[in-house]
């Protein structure tokens, strides 16, 4: 309990200092690196994801080792010091991308809130609101989303670490949506297992975006119902009172004044009105932050991707040009200026994938069966009927015709 105290203070201070603080930041991977075995074994252990304490920690600990997004440096600036931190954090990538690719199923997640209602009532079954009460579920659904969020907030960080333009953001998802790798694994069989980033395909993030946006309407909705009942709670009929009751399974409402009764029932209605609100909240949050690395990913492979030819693997080593000495370490590619084709970016993403001009036409044809015009509406409805309450006005849309524009001038018809 001490552990995950001291997490939360953690992460209320780097609220209060905002994400940018690189001294902040570089104190808490010190904390993370140091206590890096118990933060695996959490890890480890929460994929079981049979209890709600158990998400609860995910959930923290995501929370806070997504603050350590990685930064881009220069190859040539790397230290025997800050070696073992960039190691630490390539695991740490690899591990939540393969969280986020498992958290993205809406087959799993369902299962996990099921796997985690029917523990708790094993187990609190003689508690005064038995966990299969509306409330709980919400609170189960809520712990799950939150890790879902800060999952793909992580993500998002990554796409920009090294750079914020098209050219030199961070590419994790292979250039592909039909052929989609997600767990279609029960809870008790998920493990945890280090991700391929090769082999993540953008499909997941279009199957995430499209059942989040339905989500969020359904909150919205739900919202909308339990603030109608609240403010008509005075003139609410006692039967419809009595049923809210049964329906949290609250023991011994029998013996409670017509009054208490009343005031119980508000006090639901104000718990499942902030529940769905949170709901809605991440909701959205994880709709801009999928947009985003979309519209990051198609910019990329559309317009800076130089693909992979056939004939790049048949050099004739007299005509090839010169490559420098490079240090082991080094990630990206040190090619000789005088070549057209080594003017790469900082980024890594050349060097990781080789992306051939056939998986480019693939993914080019894809996009337009992929996101149409009925999925980004949806999306668009989303801001329409929540987003614009929020700071970030008119993000989405914006993320949606950019992404609109990409679609339509490379898409193959």
């Amino acid at each position: 309990m001490i552990f995950f105290a001291i997490l939360r203070l953690l992460q209320a201070i780097l609220s209060s200092l905002g994400p940018n603080h690189t001294q902040y930041l570089s104190q808490l991977q010190e904390i993370i690196m140091a206590h890096e075995e118990t933060f695996l074994a959490i890890l480890q252990a929460s994929t079981s994801c049979r209890t709600l304490a158990a998400l609860r920690e995910l959930s923290v600990v995501t929370s806070v080792i997504c603050l350590l997004r990685p930064r881009y440096t220069d190859p040539e600036s790397v230290t025997d010091e800050n070696r073992k931190s960039r190691g630490f954090l390539s695991k740490l990538q690899r591990i939540l991308l393969g969280l986020m690719q498992t958290f993205s199923s809406k087959v799993v997640c369902d299962q996990i809130v099921k796997h985690c209602v029917d523990r708790e009532s094993t187990e609190h079954a003689g508690d005064d609101v038995l966990p299969t009460s509306e409330v709980l579920i919400a609170n189960i659904k809520r712990t799950v989303l939150q890790i879902r969020s800060n999952l793909i907030g992580y993500a998002r960080g990554v796409v920009s670490s090294s750079g914020l333009t098209g050219a030199y953001c961070c590419v994790i998802f292979s250039p592909s949506f039909i052929d989609k790798a997600i767990a279609k694994t029960k809870p008790h069989d998920i493990t945890l297992k280090p991700a391929d980033v090769r082999k993540i395909p953008m499909g997941i993030l279009v199957e995430e975006l499209s059942n989040v946006a339905g989500d969020l309407i359904t909150a919205v909705s739900n919202m909308k119902k339990y603030t109608r009942k609240l403010a008509d709670i005075e003139d609410m009929a006692m039967e419809e009172i009595i049923q809210i009751l049964s329906q949290e399974m609250v023991e011994e409402s029998d013996r409670l004044s017509n009054q208490q009764r009343r005031i119980l029932a508000q006090k639901i209605m104000q718990q499942l009105l902030d529940l769905n609100d949170d709901e809605a909240c991440l909701n959205i949050q994880i709709i801009e932050n999928i947009l985003y690395i979309l519209w990051r990913h198609l910019e990329y492979y559309f317009i800076h991707c130089e693909p992979v030819e056939v004939d790049d693997f048949n050099l004739d080593i007299s005509k090839t040009p010169t490559i420098h000495a490079r240090r082991l370490q080094d990630i990206t590619l040190q090619v000789d200026q005088s070549n057209n084709r080594g003017k790469q970016n900082s980024s890594f993403n050349i060097a990781k994938y080789n992306v051939t001009k056939e998986q480019i036409e693939q993914l080019q044809a894809e996009s337009k069966t992929v996101l149409t015009e009925k999925l980004l509406k949806k999306v668009l409805e989303t801001e329409t009927i929540y987003g614009k309450t929020r700071s970030r006005v008119c993000f989405i849309s914006a993320m949606v015709r950019r992404i609109q524009g990409l679609v339509k001038l490379y898409s193959i018809k």
